[in-house]
């Protein structure tokens, strides 16, 4: 079952040792909701409404920095800089409307549309306030734009898709797979795009109605991993679990964190106390208090 309007089936991210790191364009492949739809996670709805976009130039958030969009600061150090102006102006163009629509009345208390805000709001003070690298500027970029539509599908799932039963689907979301009957028929009202993923034992009670051809990850997103620099692996494991959207949440965290330095081996080697003298014992010194006393006797007094 999927959507009228989608004339292609997605393939499906498979098996249970996916593995998330940032790839040439800063973002995770097939395994990331903002590229790829994803198997359903029951915690997570509303990935499948995050909204589906190119790699515009035109669009600030599916655009990746360029050097001439770093300006350096004129201070000592050379290579730290900021995102000039123009570009962060699109960006809080956007997100500032965002930001006060999550801080109405009937959303603000649900816990997962507070943190999202809080984040973003943080992301984007970084970028106009703190002087990085052009590298540390760009992941900055590509993670506010990575909350900023999740936050957005978020929205739309709990405003307009949570409770609607609409057969008329829209194209224009990423949608989500299932193995579940009961998720698939929700999603399907809700007019949120669905494949219905079934074993090939089932083949025979299925009636095909048409083919579509399969598209293919690798055929439309860079799969190459990110070099110079290169990022580590934060996830390995199933796709379909809430545990890697937490590992991605654990790594936007991180570019809001300094390392921490009171855990660290210090570089010079450790002040030692200077080892104890080698003089009389408490014991010997008290014993010599009445010396004098012999000496005196020794000398007939």
């Amino acid at each position: 079952m999927t959507s009228p309007n989608c004339s292609f089936i997605c393939e499906p991210p498979l098996g249970g040792d996916r593995h998330l790191f940032l790839r040439s364009n800063l973002r995770y492949g097939d395994d990331d909701p903002l590229q790829w739809p994803q198997p359903f996670v029951p915690n997570y709805p509303h990935l499948a409404c995050i909204p589906r976009g190119s790699a515009s130039t035109n669009d600030p958030m599916r655009w990746i920095p360029e050097r001439g969009s770093f300006v350096e600061d004129n201070l000592m150090l050379s290579g730290v800089g900021k995102l000039n102006h123009p570009d962060f102006a699109r960006l809080e163009y956007l997100c500032l409307p965002l930001i006060n629509r999550a801080k109405s009345p009937s959303l603000r208390d649900k816990l997962l549309v507070s943190q999202l805000t809080n984040i973003l709001e943080h992301l984007l003070h970084n970028l106009k306030f703190i002087s990085t690298s052009f590298f540390t500027m760009r992941l900055g970029v590509r993670q506010l734009q990575r909350v900023y539509l999740e936050l957005t599908g978020l929205l739309d799932y709990e405003e307009h898709y949570r409770f609607r039963r609409l057969s008329k689907q829209t194209a224009s979301i990423m949608g989500v797979f299932t193995t579940e009957l009961a998720v698939c028929e929700h999603m399907f009202q809700a007019g949120i795009p669905v494949w219905l993923v079934r074993p090939s034992s089932a083949l025979h009670s299925i009636r095909i109605r048409a083919l579509a051809p399969l598209t293919k990850a690798c055929d439309h997103l860079p799969l190459d991993p990110s070099l110079r620099p290169s990022y580590s692996s934060i996830y390995r494991g199933r796709g379909d679990v809430i545990d890697k959207y937490f590992a991605i949440a654990k790594d936007i965290l991180g570019y809001l964190r300094y390392p921490n330095p009171f855990g660290d081996m210090r570089a010079q080697p450790l002040v030692t106390p200077p080892p104890p003298t080698s003089g009389p014992s408490r014991r010997e010194i008290r014993s010599q208090r009445f010396t004098p006393c012999k000496d005196v006797l020794s000398l007939g007094i």
